[in-house]
């Protein structure tokens, strides 16, 4: 078999080399800081912080349902004012990748996340994230959210 033209090598090289993404350059640095900021608000239910951190049309899809940034701000602002609380929420695993361009970036992680409600019960959970950061005029924001429950292992 003839071995293929040396542009398609370099051209498959130069591919895989771009969808690798960079994950440890000053724009995944900054992206992760500010990811871990975002979630320090949302584990210390300081409102106004934790939204900041989102484009106002982000699109958001925790579990199994997709919602708007004005309608989870308005939720989450009753949930909070209402008593319930975020007693824990820790990031493990976590990696981030800039995308060939450094202007959209990818963080995911999981979540272990612990609430106390009004009520008096008390809830844990596993998840996973995914956020998509966007910078645009030189800020970053959230574009998207996917955040799901973390499977336990199949037997």
């Amino acid at each position: 078999m003839p071995s293929p033209p040396h542009w398609l090598a370099a051209t498959l090289a130069l591919v895989i080399t771009a969808s690798a993404g960079a994950t440890d350059s000053p724009a995944a640095r900054e992206v992760e800081r500010l990811d871990r900021a975002c979630n320090t608000a949302y584990a210390a239910n300081d409102l106004e912080p934790y939204f900041a951190c989102y484009r106002a049309d982000a699109t958001l899809i925790f579990y199994d349902y997709r919602t708007t940034v004005a309608e989870y701000h308005r939720t989450w602002s009753e949930s909070v004012h209402g008593g319930n609380r975020v007693t824990k929420f820790e990031m493990s695993e976590v990696s981030v990748r800039v995308l060939p361009g450094g202007t959209t970036a990818i963080v995911s992680y999981r979540a272990d996340v612990a609430n106390h409600y009004a009520d008096g019960h008390d809830t844990s959970e596993q998840g996973y994230e995914t956020d998509v950061w966007v910078r645009r005029n030189q800020q970053w924001k959230i574009e998207h959210v996917q955040y799901s429950l973390a499977a336990p292992p199949p037997p």
